[in-house]
């Protein structure tokens, strides 16, 4: 069972309709280093990567995942 704190509510109702003004500017420079990201943690062919938390998902989604091996599904 998953309790709501009154910072929950709070935190939800800040960023509640933010996502589209969010994806028209500052998603792109976050996702920029992605690929400098994946090379640094040595991703390649074959490679098995579990993004957990890590915020909008760029470095998951980001550059075909960089060839390295998708799992079966993503999870937003």
């Amino acid at each position: 069972m998953t309790t709501v704190t009154a910072f929950d509510e709070s935190e939800r109702l800040i960023w509640a309709g933010q996502a589209g003004a969010y994806a028209g500017s500052f998603a792109r420079l976050c996702a920029f280093p992605v690929g400098w990201l994946l090379d640094a943690a040595g991703v390649r062919l074959g490679t098995h990567v579990l993004d957990v938390g890590t915020g909008t998902g760029a470095a998951a989604a980001g550059e075909g995942w960089h060839a390295a091996r998708p799992p079966a599904s993503l999870v937003s």
